[in-house]
């Protein structure tokens, strides 16, 4: 369960809607690297990758990210939930248009219940296959999702 304080006012006739964010940059060969927010110094880094603890690793709900094979991730998230609700990814690159066009879910390997709930999901190119994204390209994931305590 999401044992956090999530608003509770969400104007939405599914209960319990909790909404995660990622920000994911892009190495060489598709390599991600979960980042965090730091609003002090208002600028990302990396997120912590070691630690115990159930918070301790990744950042605001997303424990860690692993490319699997060309253009295939996965995202292990932090606390369990009831179900996917939505999941939208959107594309930068400081200089020039990303080369992913499209994102799909693998509904048989995305598990949000279990007791390491991951969602796995494939980028693709504009041939409609799959394909990493560029050196230097910035992922932003958006998941929403419905909490295990309300059900």
């Amino acid at each position: 369960m999401a044992n956090r304080n999530f608003a509770n006012m969400q104007y939405s006739a599914v209960k319990g809607v909790v909404r995660l964010w990622a920000r994911v940059s892009i190495g060489a060969t598709g390599a991600p690297t979960l980042s965090k927010w730091n609003p002090a110094t208002r600028t990302y880094s990396s997120a912590p990758t070691t630690g115990t603890g159930p918070y301790a690793r990744g950042a605001e709900g997303i424990k860690s990210i692993a490319r699997n094979d060309v253009g295939v991730y996965t995202l292990t998230l932090q606390d369990t939930y009831q179900r996917v609700l939505g999941f939208k990814a959107t594309f930068s690159n400081a200089t020039g248009l990303p080369t992913i066009v499209a994102v799909g879910l693998w509904s048989a390997a995305t598990d949000v219940t279990a007791a390491t709930p991951v969602i796995k999901f494939t980028t693709m190119s504009s041939t409609a296959t799959a394909a990493d994204p560029a050196n230097g390209d910035v992922m932003q994931l958006e998941i929403e999702l419905q909490n295990t305590a309300v059900i």
